[in-house]
């Protein structure tokens, strides 16, 4: 006979369950920059030209008073490991005036750049490491301006299938006016797929990053990797003219199998709802909705509740409304339909409508 495991069990076993590790790595300690090193157009690797990337109360400060005219060296700040399935948290703000002779493109422009090159494989003269940036863009005080864009140097991307070649892509976000605090998350699953998320909500997912081999630095690139698709890279922030800091930056691994799968970084999931002495269900949320699994208490294994997309396929028919495997409609707080589950099949009820699915394989 089995025994129902108690509280401190099921929460161990949900968290052993979760698809992405919770363990943060701080790549910023918010004393000094160990761990970093400067590159920036015009000058060697590791020549960090007019302290332009500094440690002060606590942030990294990206600074030109000591530029004069800031002369189109643009720079970059390189941590110094490379990644590949991960999710990365950044806390930035823009402050002050641009420096003189700044672009006007890069007004209250900065931004990190994922999936780059290494900082030994760039030229001495180049002034975008070859990478995926998530582009950090500050409002003006009145006009929209979206923000965690993506733009390309030397790469391409696929969005709902095509290939885009075009630089700059913008997201969906709100604009962030002021000299307030913004926290960035991007999401890097390999060369599968890449999300960009605000305030804990996604604003853009693209796939396929890959080498673009109309850029001769690119194409050599590569050449040397045997193909151009991109799967781990270096990560850095940005000089662009505009003084911006950053207050966090950190990291956290993710499980390769899993990464793509757990939304905004949510590792919560809903009281476990046991359907059998040793057997239970919960909700857990996923990019664009919930996923539904069910739990041998015992072993710790776990399988989807039901089949998503044929429950969705049958409640999209049934109710004459359109129902993805991510968006059925029975997760709280809002749930429309009330779930029922024990063991063999799922009943939902709306009213007078009133539907019964079947988990086997039988119809």
């Amino acid at each position: 006979m089995g025994m129902r495991l108690g509280a401190f069990a099921v929460a161990g076993l949900l968290a052993s369950m979760a698809p992405q590790q919770d363990t943060w790595i701080p790549l910023f300690n918010g004393r000094n920059l160990d761990g970093w090193e400067a590159k920036i157009k015009g000058y060697d690797r590791g020549n960090n030209f007019g302290e332009t990337f500094r440690v002060e109360a606590g942030v990294i400060k990206v600074s030109y008073d000591k530029y004069g005219d800031f002369g189109g060296r643009y720079g970059h700040l390189f941590y110094k490991d490379e990644f590949s399935h991960y999710r990365l948290r950044v806390e930035y703000r823009f402050v002050g005036q641009q420096a003189p002779g700044g672009p006007e493109w890069a007004l209250r422009n900065s931004g990190v750049m994922v999936h780059g090159e290494p900082i030994a494989a760039m030229t001495r003269d180049q002034e975008f490491p070859t990478s995926i940036e998530v582009q950090f863009l500050g409002g003006n005080g009145k006009d929209p301006r979206a923000t965690s864009n993506v733009c390309t140097p030397g790469t391409n991307i696929v969005i709902d299938g095509k290939l885009v070649t075009r630089h700059c892509t913008n997201s969906t976000s709100a604009t962030y006016h002021g000299d307030q605090w913004v926290t960035a998350e991007v999401e890097v699953c390999g060369s599968k797929s890449i999300t960009h998320y605000l305030d804990g909500k996604p604003v853009m997912t693209y796939a396929g990053p890959q080498l673009d081999e109309r850029d001769a630095h690119a194409k050599t690139l590569a050449t040397q990797r045997g193909g151009l698709l991109i799967e781990r890279g270096t990560i850095s922030l940005q000089s662009e003219s505009h003084p911006v800091e950053f207050r966090r930056v950190e990291l956290r691994v993710l499980d390769a199998a899993a990464c793509g799968k757990a939304g905004a970084g949510a590792q919560e999931t809903t009281t476990p709802v046991w359907s059998t002495p040793d057997r239970f269900w919960f909700h857990v949320p996923a990019p664009g909705g919930n996923e539904w699994w069910t739990v041998d208490a015992r072993s710790g294994a776990r399988e989807r509740l039901f089949d998503h997309q044929r429950l969705a396929t049958e409640l999209s028919e049934q109710s004459k409304r359109t129902y993805t495997p991510l968006t059925l409609p029975f997760a709280n707080p809002a749930s429309e339909f009330v779930v029922k589950y024990d063991g063999s099949n799922a009943a939902l009820q709306e009213g007078a409508l009133a539907i019964e699915f079947s988990l086997d394989d039988e119809r």
